[in-house]
Parts: structure tokens; C-alpha cells; sequence
């Protein structure tokens, strides 16, 4: 049996090695950020990952053809993460199938889903079932801005504690996962290669080529790679993105042209904070939480984007007019703020897109930082699920295959072959990859009530300034802050 897995895993890498060829290869093993602090990007190759064996470190199980349920919200979106229907031509799809199969095979189990409203952030079902005791699933996978609230309520297991198998260690799992978003030496959420939508749903930028030739402005790829693609070389450039098309005196969204159309104010607003490397809470190296989003940088990063804003080249969806103005789409915006996924929604455009990382704050930043959306899916493990060691075994194999086959199928084949228009954005793909940040303080919402999503306050009232609606909510956080580290630190 493993012999056959192995000679399936080798073909599909064969080809999607193929495929990367046709697109060059554009990981790299230099430094590509520009900055003091980074680490190379770069893939490992077809022919190293074929050979690699994943399941060294796993116990030889049989499950006796067990139901293995991942409890998941009812959307395209994030139900592609575990699983598919059949062999696809889609070569994601096809991966998630092929590796689905591997791991059933192996531990004689069926991957099962159990679905949820795609609205129930909160998975307001799966709790009623496990305040009551039930054993509602092995897995969940659930909106990250909600899951606090379970561990707050003890239904969830410390992955550290309950789940023996998980390989922290491993390159699918990334390790910015398990230290921004455990505290006190507990972890009661994780993600890492078996979810594809962390990926997917980074923060970055795309911008319109033909736009950028017209106004004689050279494409940015030269400062993202020599590290100086900075907030204020952005901003350079959306300012001359301002047209008043119709000549009537007014920047609307249906007829004029922009520098940056932000998808709605949970966009860039909330992303620009990460632009210097600062966290709105910082998990110190015992363990503890410290509320840090406000210093001098951050004070100058919010400063510098509503300033911007205030300039009228910034369209904020929900804000100023609809989500989706559409105005990138019809060649009326310099820049699009949103989704990695963004790069596949406008593979349609006519007029070419080039994909950028979000900016540094400055030259001095290590890297092009950018936070993963709350919609992401993350992992917890149910306080009531029965065999959380078993659960262990086949999440370590599902995000192992997944480094092996699905990562590689959405980044290099997905992305950078059937989306990315040109080599440069390619290329570009690596530094949004790299500069994936976790924020506890952005993910636990319930102990920083409303600084959690400081940039959609500010945008959605601009009477408001960063330092007054810090300072109005600073004193309750900090205290609720110290009481959670006096409880668990003593």
C-alpha cells in the first residue's frame, strides 16, 4: 500500500513540477526582502518532497474505516480545505482528493464532513453540543475571531496537551502560528498546511498595469525586491491615481478614478497597522500577554493612512458606497486592496494586474508584513471529542500531505502558472508568503473588545483620532489583561 501512495504522490509532483517549470523558477534562495531579519524564500523541489516521508513520526494505525469528522461552515470556501468530490482537473482540487486518499488508506478512516451555516462565525451549534456533552466532532473548523470565546468557556483541548502527534516542529506547521496565538504554555487553536484558505485569505495588494503605463509610473517590483516598497512610496503613488473623469467636481465610485479601492474597511485599514511588525498584543516569552499596538510608530502608521484617505484617492467600501465598487475591475483604480483569492476573482480582467505584497512602514522594517483575515479557518479540538490522540495522528498526516501536495498545487501551479500574469508577480507571491503574521489581540476579540479592529472604527468615524479611542478603552483592556496574566502566571 505505501509503495502505491508513494508512486501517486511522485507522479503528481512530476507534474506539478512540470508546470512550475513553464513559469520559472522563481523561489529563490536569496534574500528577496530587503530587509536585516529575513529569512530565503524558496520551495523545496518536486524531487526532494517525493522522497520525503511524511509519516516517520506516525504510529501504524487502523482505525477500522472510522468516520473522521471535521465540523465545517457550509461554503466553496472553506470546505475545499478537506476535501473533494473526485479526481479534478483543478490542480488544488486534485491535490486535496489525492491527499485525502492517501491518509484514508493509510488509517482506514473516512474523512466525513459535518456542515454548518456559513454565517455562524460563533458555531453557536457545535458549542450547545458540548456544553452538553456530546461528542459532536473530531475536528472543528471555525472563524478565527470567535474561538477565544470557547476556550474562554473550557470547551476546547490545549493542543500542547491533548494532541501528542502534532509535529510543532515541522515546516507545515508554520511556527508563527503556535507563538502568536498560544499563551500562558497553552494552544487551543492552530492551523498550518492543512488549511490552504490561510493562504488565500492574506492581505496584499494588486494593481492595474495598463493604468500604471498611462501615467508613466514604473511598476513597484524593483523597490519590493531591493526592500524599499514603502508606506510612503505607496502613498506617492496613489495620490496620482486621483481623476475626476467626468469632469462634474466630485471623486464618485461609479465614474471617476482612484488610487486604491479597499474591498471594504476591514481591508487595509486593519492592515496597515501590521506594516511596522507591531501586534496589538504581544505574547511574551513566559507566556504572558502585553497590550503594545500604541507607540510612536503605530501613532505615525494610522496618522499617515487617514491622511491619505482624507485626500479623496482612497475608496473604503461600506464606508463611502458599495463593498464592491467594482471601479479596479473596470480600470478606474490604481490599486485593489484585498484577499490573496483576489488574484483568481480578477483573472478575468482585461487589462492586466500585477500582485504586490502590502508596504514596509520604512526601509528599516524586516519584512512585508501582512495579517491572514479572521474568516480564515482555524483548528480546535472539541473538550468532548472522544479520542483527541487519534485525531492527533490523522491531522498530522492531513497537514503533511498538505504541505506536499496542496500547498505546492495552490501556490506554484494555482497562483503563480494560471493567475499571475507575469513573472514579477510570481516572484511577488514569496514575499506576501513570507511576511504571514498572526495577531493574538486581532483573533481574541473579546479581550480587546473594539482595539481588536481599531482601523474599521477609525474609517468608519472620522471624527475619531487613533489616540483618543485608545486611550477612551486602554485602562478597561489593560486591566482585563493583567487579570488574565495574574490567573495563569500567578
Amino acid at each position: 500500500m505505501k509503495k502505491r501512495i508513494y508512486c501517486a504522490v511522485a507522479i503528481l509532483l512530476f507534474l506539478l513540477a512540470g508546470l512550475l517549470s513553464c513559469s520559472g523558477d522563481s523561489g529563490g534562495g536569496e534574500d528577496k526582502s530587503g530587509g536585516t531579519d529575513n529569512q530565503s524564500v524558496g520551495t523545496e523541489s518536486g524531487e526532494e518532497l517525493a522522497t520525503k516521508d511524511p509519516w516517520d513520526n506516525l504510529p501504524e494505525k487502523d482505525y477500522g474505516g472510522y468516520d473522521f469528522r471535521i465540523y465545517v461552515r457550509d461554503s466553496e470556501i472553506y470546505t475545499d480545505d478537506f476535501w473533494a468530490e473526485a479526481e479534478s482537473a483543478e490542480p488544488v482540487s486534485a491535490a486535496v482528493y489525492m491527499r485525502n486518499s492517501i491518509v484514508e488508506e493509510k488509517f482506514n478512516i473516512n474523512i466525513t464532513p459535518i456542515l454548518y451555516p456559513s454565517d455562524d462565525h460563533a458555531a453557536e451549534a457545535a458549542k450547545r453540543a458540548m456544553r452538553a456533552g456530546d461528542d459532536v466532532a473530531d475536528l472543528v473548523a471555525m472563524h478565527g475571531g470567535t474561538m477565544f470565546t470557547m476556550a474562554g468557556e473550557g470547551l476546547l483541548m490545549d493542543w500542547f496537551e491533548a494532541m501528542p502527534h502534532i509535529n510543532f516542529g515541522a515546516p507545515w506547521w508554520p511556527e508563527e502560528i503556535a507563538k502568536n496565538l498560544g499563551a500562558f504554555g497553552k494552544l487551543y487553536c492552530m492551523t498550518g498546511d492543512i488549511s490552504h484558505t490561510r493562504l488565500n485569505r492574506t492581505m496584499c495588494f494588486l494593481f492595474n498595469k495598463k493604468l500604471f503605463a498611462d501615467l508613466a509610473i514604473d511598476y513597484p517590483y524593483a523597490d519590493v525586491i531591493g526592500g524599499t516598497w514603502t508606506f510612503d512610496k505607496f502613498a506617492a503613488i496613489t495620490r496620482q491615481g486621483k481623476a475626476d473623469l467626468d469632469g462634474d467636481g466630485n471623486i464618485t465610485h461609479d465614474a471617476d478614478r482612484w488610487g486604491l479601492e479597499n474591498l471594504n474597511e476591514w481591508t487595509y485599514a486593519v492592515s496597515v497597522l501590521y506594516s511596522g511588525g507591531d501586534k496589538i498584543i504581544t505574547v511574551n516569552d513566559d507566556g504572558s500577554l502585553e497590550l503594545t499596538i500604541y507607540n510612536e510608530r503605530t501613532l505615525n502608521i494610522y496618522e499617515k493612512f487617514f491622511e491619505l484617505v482624507d485626500t479623496g484617492s482612497v475608496y473604503i467600501g461600506n464606508v463611502m458606497g458599495p463593498g464592491w465598487a467594482g471601479m479596479f475591475l473596470d480600470g478606474r483604480s490604481l490599486f485593489f486592496s484585498g484577499l490573496l483569492e483576489g488574484i483568481i476573482e480578477y483573472r478575468n480582467m482585461e487589462e492586466e494586474i500585477g500582485i504586490l505584497p502590502l508596504p514596509k512602514y520604512d526601509e528599516s522594517t524586516p519584512k512585508y508584513y501582512a495579517n491572514v483575515e479572521g474568516s480564515t479557518n482555524m483548528l480546535v479540538v472539541p473538550i468532548t471529542s472522544s479520542e483527541p490522540e487519534r485525531t492527533s495522528v490523522i491531522v498530522e498526516a492531513l497537514c503533511a500531505e498538505g504541505n506536499r501536495l496542496v500547498m505546492p498545487a495552490l501556490y506554484d501551479v494555482a497562483l503563480k502558472t494560471k493567475f499571475a500574469r507575469d513573472e514579477e508577480s510570481a516572484l511577488m507571491l514569496d514575499y506576501v508568503k513570507e511576511g504571514i503574521m498572526y495577531d493574538y489581540g486581532y483573533y481574541d476579540n473579546t479581550l480587546v473588545p473594539e482595539i481588536a479592529y481599531t482601523g474599521v472604527f477609525l474609517a468608519q468615524n472620522r471624527a475619531l483620532n487613533f489616540t483618543s479611542f485608545y486611550e477612551s478603552r486602554a485602562a478597561a483592556i489593560q486591566k482585563n489583561i493583567d487579570m488574565l496574566n495574574a490567573e495563569n502566571l500567578g
